[in-house]
């Protein structure tokens, strides 16, 4: 199998405590809880950098991260990028994305041409047809698996990670 299209980032500062607390509370949902002194104290990470970082925790059962997803669509003025490796058009985030297309921001959508589940690949496309109309942009990824979670808005707000815009992640 051909290497897989991903993005990351590297994290530092403050941040980096948040995270850890993060996965070691979605880790203690699947099983025991990792001990606290493993964990990154706050206190412990200097800041660093000019830019603000802000750590979106949740977990499949909150879906906290895909009603932040639909919010952000329904507050983006400009421009609203996403990349999705299991994009499944729930209605309530297709109506958000048909929505902010309409009031004229340039939403587009990356999706991988093809993917290693294919069922995910046939939902996804079933759902092209009402973003398309309403003036979403969609591509599909052509290289490698395209694994990448991603979303810009107004070139001021971003996100990195490793939830999908669905109701499974």
């Amino acid at each position: 199998m051909p290497p897989w299209r991903d993005t990351a980032i590297s994290v530092r500062g403050p941040a980096v405590a948040d995270i850890d607390a993060a996965f070691a509370d979605s880790w203690a949902a699947a099983g025991p809880p990792i001990s606290p002194d493993e964990l990154t104290p706050a206190t412990a990470v200097q800041p660093t950098g000019g830019l603000k970082a802000w750590v979106i925790a949740g977990r499949p059962d909150e879906m906290s991260l895909y009603r932040l997803e639909q919010l952000v669509a329904e507050i983006a003025e400009r421009s609203l990028w996403l990349t999705d490796a299991y994009f499944v058009g729930t209605t309530g985030y297709v109506h958000a994305l048909c929505g902010a297309a309409k009031a004229g921001v340039d939403v587009r959508l990356l999706v991988p041409g093809s993917s290693n589940w294919p069922i995910v690949g046939a939902l996804s496309r079933a759902g092209y047809r009402s973003l398309l109309e309403a003036g979403v942009r969609v591509f599909e990824w052509n290289g490698a698996m395209l694994h990448a979670k991603t979303a810009v808005a107004d070139g001021c707000w971003s996100r990195v990670g490793s939830s999908n815009s669905n109701l499974a992640s």
